[in-house]
């Protein structure tokens, strides 16, 4: 994806900023990609995920939503997903044996595209 470069940023994070996660019960936010690239990231998902339905059944509260488990169907939300800058933080605090089963996409007045 244009402007994310799996390459160029793959932290973990800190012995502070493990410590702050297990006393707060969180860490960040963190800065994946400029805005600029994320700006053609939520343009990509607009387009390519939320317009079209997904090519597989979910269950759930919101079956067949075009919001919900899209990182299995749409490399844009994959790559997102599965970036290093993200990986490499979970695998801090959860070991290397981690697996994502959801990726919610959120879209609306003030709220961001992705969580």
């Amino acid at each position: 994806m244009k402007g994310i470069s799996a390459n160029t940023v793959s932290p973990a994070l800190s012995v502070k900023e493990i410590g702050q996660f297990h006393r707060d019960g969180f860490v960040g936010p963190f800065t994946l990609a400029p805005p600029e690239a994320m700006a053609v990231a939520r343009e990509r998902i607009e387009k390519e995920v939320l317009d079209i339905a997904p090519k597989f059944k979910s269950v759930g509260a919101k079956p067949n939503s075009p919001r919900h488990y899209r990182h299995l169907d749409c490399s844009v939300v994959y790559k997102l997903c599965s970036h290093p800058a993200i990986v490499n933080r979970l695998a801090a605090l959860y070991g290397t044996a981690i697996s994502s089963d959801r990726a919610l996409l959120d879209h609306g007045a003030g709220r961001r595209l992705f969580r």
